[in-house]
């Protein structure tokens, strides 16, 4: 198992992981674990299925019973007559593309958290957490929040105090597929933090830019620096992600080092 497939199997079970930094003064080395998978496949043999012949139903159809037709019931056509641009508007068919578009199933949209926190009066930051298990919005998230607005120069206030927002809403009876997720999110952020007025915005995580930007948003295709009616988004990793893989700081570093220029 590598260690992406490991930190999805984590993340489902609501497992969150720490990776050390460095080795305490006389502490003990830790001990490889190594899995014997031969041993583990000569003791665990994978079951044989064996497949059932399927039958073949024949499904009869029985003609329905005739029955004496009533008095005909008269339209105004039956005695004015039909005109032709009459009859041939009733003779077209709905064309195919029209029932196929009408029958498009609806994708729902999958479980997700986001937390917002008000850095100022011109700065918000919303990202993604675990939508799993009790992860919450840390003391380890905020020291690395302040240290992400330190580097680029953005003051942050002594205190904050973050807000949640999970999808599916609980006891909502309504549609929630990709597109009321959408417009619950951007309503949710425009009454309560009023999106629109800030001048700085931090969109940190994938389906944070999915219900943000909209669902047809590709995550990797806008990481970076948008500039856009007066208003700069920064669009990067999540926190919880750059807390569990160390690794992708380089790629946050480059998305978010140009804000120093606009800044300046």
């Amino acid at each position: 198992m590598n260690e992406q497939q490991r930190q999805q199997y984590l993340d489902a079970m609501g497992i969150q992981p720490w990776f050390p930094r460095y080795i305490l003064p006389e502490a003990k080395p830790s001990t490889t674990c190594e899995w014997d998978w031969e041993a583990w496949e000569a003791e665990h043999p994978p079951a044989i299925t064996v497949e059932q012949p399927q039958t073949r139903v024949e499904q009869t159809v029985t003609p329905a019973s005739f029955k004496p037709a009533g008095k005909p019931i008269m339209r105004p056509a039956d005695i004015l007559g039909e005109t032709p641009e009459q009859a041939a508007e009733a003779n077209i068919e709905t064309p195919a593309a029209q029932v196929r578009a009408q029958s498009k199933p609806v994708k729902p949209a999958e479980r997700f958290r986001l937390v917002t926190l008000s850095i100022s009066d011109d700065c918000l930051i919303v990202s993604e957490l675990p939508s799993t298990g009790m992860n919450q919005f840390t003391r380890f998230h905020e020291r690395l929040l302040r240290n992400l607005l330190f580097s680029v120069d953005i003051p942050v206030a002594p205190s904050l105090q973050p807000a949640l927002f999970d999808w599916p809403i609980a006891g909502n009876r309504a549609d929630q597929d990709e597109q009321a997720a959408y417009d619950a999110v951007h309503g949710y952020l425009t009454n309560q933090f009023g999106l629109g007025r800030r001048k700085t915005v931090f969109l940190l995580g994938r389906n944070c830019v999915r219900y943000v930007l909209g669902p047809d948003t590709d995550f990797d295709e806008v990481r970076g620096i948008q500039d856009k009616d007066q208003q700069i988004t920064v669009i990067t990793h999540s926190l919880d992600a750059l807390m569990k893989l160390p690794a992708i700081k380089a790629d946050t570093w480059r998305d978010i080092s140009p804000l120093l220029t606009h800044n300046s």
